[in-house]
């Protein structure tokens, strides 16, 4: 169930035709270490940084200059330039250029920063379809994100306004590509509602499907779901975050109560799109109940599918800063930093009840009879439905609670000395 990928796309968009460029998504390929290359830029968030600082390493020996970006080095740049020659910081679109002409005049930066890039000045990427799973193609229109969750760094990163790139420029990226199927990786799709309208408006012309992310605030504008619906959205990935009355009040994107959300999925599903929800556990108010209390609500609901992540306090977050102050953090080992392993002290469980109740969910709810119940609420798509509760099924099988407990064998990569740098200023 590989997420789709954008950003070397974009970067080799944004190359110009001249220099020789390798695209390489390690998820799926095999690096080649054989070849020689001038400058490697590699891409990376916080649970995969400790192989991005190892690449690094392997070609910084073998003479390459090493450029580093994404969300990790971003908020981390005083660790992630004691592995590389170069940091970008925040959006890449904004300084590839001025990059690139420096490293060819041999005085490469140790630091660039680029935030609220323009996205009307956003380029088609260049995507190798071979690695777009199930022929789906990735795309956005917007970043940013309106609210302000403690434990997401999107609006830190993006800023609180959102920008989006020109509705006519989505629509001829749409018109080049081979595919039909299209995943958009905005962070909330529908957060300007007044775009997306006049969005849907546009690609309802296009006879494509498409899936998302979006709040589960939509509901409330009966035109804004009709048009998803008819531009040919598919599917939805939505933050519930959690069942609890006493969490969903200091979640302000969120309804006051479980009994709103029922309404909503009601709504969604009425609609005729997918509901695939996002569940995290861990916040200070759950107790050993909250895993109970969610399969229930589950049931009760028939949701389609569903994803369930342990509460992860990402560097450069609110709560990795509380946590921090707390005494809380249990593990900077960035490999740990995965939605699936406990890596701080939580308030009202143990560490052990966190990872058996993690476990203890994910297994009840992609049972065969479960599947098969809630199947038959979800005739609207039925291959989308099947394919992604056979994969959670296949992933919980054969997961273990200890296994979602730090390792605090593992050297931690984050624990090199690292060059003091003043930490940008990333709501821009």
């Amino acid at each position: 169930m590989r997420m789709p990928q954008l950003t070397l796309g974009v970067i080799s968009a944004l190359t110009p035709a001249e220099i020789e460029v390798d695209v390489v998504e390690e998820e799926i390929e095999e690096v080649n270490f054989d070849k020689h290359y001038d400058l490697v830029g590699i891409s990376c968030m916080t649970a995969v940084a400790p192989r991005a600082y190892q690449l690094a390493s392997i070609f910084r020996k073998k003479g390459a200059k090493v450029v580093l970006g994404g969300i990790h080095p971003t908020v981390m740049p005083g660790e992630a330039i004691a592995h590389c020659d170069c940091v970008v910081m925040g959006e890449a679109e904004g300084c590839w250029g001025q990059l690139l002409n420096d490293f060819k005049q041999n005085r490469l930066k140790r630091f660039y920063k680029s935030f609220n890039f323009d996205l009307a000045k956003f380029p088609i990427p260049k995507l190798n379809h071979n690695h777009t799973p199930f022929h789906v193609t990735p795309i956005f229109c917007s970043r940013g994100c309106p609210y302000n969750c403690e434990f997401c760094s999107v609006t830190d990163l993006y800023g609180k306004k959102i920008r989006h790139r020109k509705i006519q420029d989505i629509v001829k990226e749409i018109a080049t590509r081979s595919s039909k199927k299209f995943f958009f990786l905005d962070d909330n799709i529908m957060g300007d509602v007044k775009f997306a309208k006049e969005l849907f408006t546009a690609l309802s012309d296009l006879r494509i499907r498409w899936v998302g992310q979006a709040s589960i605030s939509l509901v409330k504008d009966n035109a804004l779901l009709n048009l998803a619906k008819k531009s040919g959205c598919a599917g939805l990935f939505i933050g519930l975050e959690s069942v609890s009355s006493d969490n969903l009040k200091k979640l302000r994107k969120a309804p006051d109560n479980a009994k709103d959300y029922i309404q909503a999925i009601n709504i969604i599903r009425d609609a005729g799109i997918l509901f695939h929800a996002s569940l995290v556990f861990g916040f200070d108010d759950d107790d050993k109940s909250i895993f109970e209390k969610t399969l229930v609500f589950l049931e009760k609901t028939k949701i389609p599918s569903a994803t369930f992540n342990i509460l992860t306090p990402y560097p450069g977050t609110a709560i990795f800063k509380r946590f921090k102050k707390e005494g809380r953090l249990l593990s900077q080992n960035w490999w740990d930093y995965n939605h699936r392993t406990v890596v701080f002290r939580p308030k009202n469980l143990t560490q052990e009840e966190l990872a058996e109740g993690f476990i203890w969910l994910g297994k009840n709810f992609y049972t065969k009879a479960s599947i098969f119940t809630r199947f038959f609420h979800s005739f609207s798509h039925p291959l989308l439905y099947l394919s992604l509760n056979w994969a959670h099924r296949n992933d919980y099988k054969s997961k273990k609670a200890e296994n979602c407990l730090p390792h605090p064998s593992e050297p931690s990569l984050s624990l090199l000395p690292a060059v003091p740098v003043e930490t940008p200023g990333l709501a821009g």
